[in-house]
């Protein structure tokens, strides 16, 4: 789904279990078959009915901004992103809620 809250689990848990194959494995999956079910050629498409496979005409910003967020912070190596946050992964929450 292009909805953020299992991009987001998978992101938690990769905090809760660093370097773990299996976490990185689920997240590669995720982008796996976004590509191969919602892809499009402006972007990813919705599913409108997932017994047809039929897809929506359009794309939720939150897919760009809270699920593709999501997946990267899951599979970035976390040196990096520790670097460019400037804080400890584990101190700090990290959330694409702006409200």
């Amino acid at each position: 789904p292009l909805r953020p809250e299992l991009a987001e689990a998978v992101f938690y848990l990769s905090l809760a279990m660093p370097d773990d194959p299996t976490i990185f494995g689920i997240a590669k999956n995720l982008i796996t078959a976004l590509n191969a079910q919602s892809r499009v050629e402006c972007g990813y498409a919705a599913v409108a009915d997932v017994t047809t496979k039929r897809l929506d005409d359009r794309m939720d910003s939150f897919f760009l901004s809270e699920t593709l967020v999501y997946l990267y912070l899951a599979v970035a190596p976390r040196d990096q992103v520790q670097k460019a946050l400037g804080l400890p992964l584990g101190e700090v929450v990290v959330s694409t809620e702006g409200h």
